[in-house]
């Protein structure tokens, strides 16, 4: 978590900066098998940046809970 704490935040800004008009799309992780307290860290992490960035007036920015995508409840038959 702590090295996704220290690119996250500059690559939103670096991708942002590229291309200030095209929207983007953040996606916090699907579930896992095993779900840890990294992936609960991650997604926190994740939630944190883009809210800021949201908030901060990046309109363009969107988040998806990657686990209402796939859920801890789908995982069955996949490998």
């Amino acid at each position: 978590v702590e090295s996704l704490r220290e690119v996250y935040d500059p690559f939103l800004a670096t991708l942002r900066a590229k291309h200030p008009h095209t929207p983007i799309v953040a996606v916090t992780p699907i579930a896992r098998a095993r779900e840890d307290a990294r992936s609960a860290g991650q997604r926190a992490l994740i939630r944190e940046v883009v809210t800021a960035r949201i908030a901060a007036g990046d309109k363009r920015l969107t988040l998806v809970d990657g686990l209402s995508l796939l859920g801890p409840h789908q995982l069955d038959g996949l490998v």
